[in-house]
């Protein structure tokens, strides 16, 4: 049974990255709005809830073979992704927010975004 309330709550802290708002769910988990501790940057936290670690391996590996060839290829056409973990409900992924702000600097965005909700 699926429910409208996230997996994940704000203020969650995960390997320095700090959850500030759910932005949305898809066909494989929740996207959350996040702020590096070390940088200040805003980032998405994807977030991908497992039941069946074999599941989560597999996709943990196929992060991991993804973030490889994204550094090496540099593609403005590929999002690379920043850290990759596991968690105890499952697995996440760091990514630069892929919206409007992408190209230029989206801690001006999002902090409009955040002053006006």
């Amino acid at each position: 049974m699926q429910t409208n309330e996230p997996l994940l709550a704000p203020d969650q802290i995960f390997d320095g990255y700090h959850l500030i708002r759910f932005l949305g769910r898809g066909g494989f988990g929740e996207v959350w709005l996040c702020r590096s501790g070390a940088t200040g940057a805003y980032h998405a936290l994807k977030f991908i809830s497992g039941r069946d670690s074999d599941l989560i391996e597999k996709e943990h590996h196929s992060l991991g073979l993804y973030r490889s060839a994204a550094a090496r290829l540099r593609s403005l056409h590929l999002v690379p992704i920043e850290h990759i973990n596991r968690h105890t409900a499952g697995l996440y992924y760091v990514m630069p927010l892929a919206d409007k702000s992408y190209n230029f600097p989206g801690k001006i965005y999002w902090e409009i975004f955040l002053s006006i909700k």
